[in-house]
């Protein structure tokens, strides 16, 4: 049960790196408010690009949280529906023509999570145990991480 724990705050804290790090009621904190060195590589995008590749972001968070709430309730089916949405070849993740405007690192950061979603929709299905799935998981959550860590998306005109 720890390891679930562990992965929930994991979420949460990657769910406030994604919308933007502010305090409850939409207040930005006051360290955040002053310009920071932003290290991260940009990848420039147009709005509808952008918007694209936040959406899966979303998508791949929701799955996280579905996958989470399914392993607190020991419902396997629940984890591989919820896993399944954000697999390889699931709709709604970005278009293999939009691969090109990507950095090669960042697509295949991108398909190491989506794969692991893929594993653990599996695990799910052929009946694995929770620690199983959790570790998997985690190993998924660990690519996102880096994937943040290295990368930034930004509007182009």
């Amino acid at each position: 049960m720890g390891r679930i724990l562990a992965v929930v705050a994991g979420a949460f804290l990657a769910a406030g790196a994604l919308l933007g790090c502010t305090e409850p009621g939409g207040a930005a904190r006051p360290e955040a408010a002053q310009p920071l060195s932003d290290e991260r590589d940009a990848i420039p995008l147009s709005d509808a690009e952008r918007s694209l590749v936040l959406a899966e972001m979303r998508l791949m968070l929701e799955s996280t949280e579905g996958v989470v709430a399914g392993l607190a309730s020991n419902d396997m089916r629940a984890v591989e529906q919820a896993a399944a949405r954000s697999g390889l070849g699931a709709s709604g993740t970005v278009d293999q023509t939009m691969h090109a405007s990507l950095p090669e690192a960042f697509v295949h950061m991108g398909a190491a999570a989506h794969g692991g979603f893929d594993d653990i929709a599996i695990l799910a299905r052929e009946g694995a145990g929770v620690d199983a799935v959790t570790m998997r998981l985690s190993q998924t959550l660990s690519q996102c991480t880096s994937c943040h860590a290295a990368f930034r998306v930004e509007r182009h005109d």
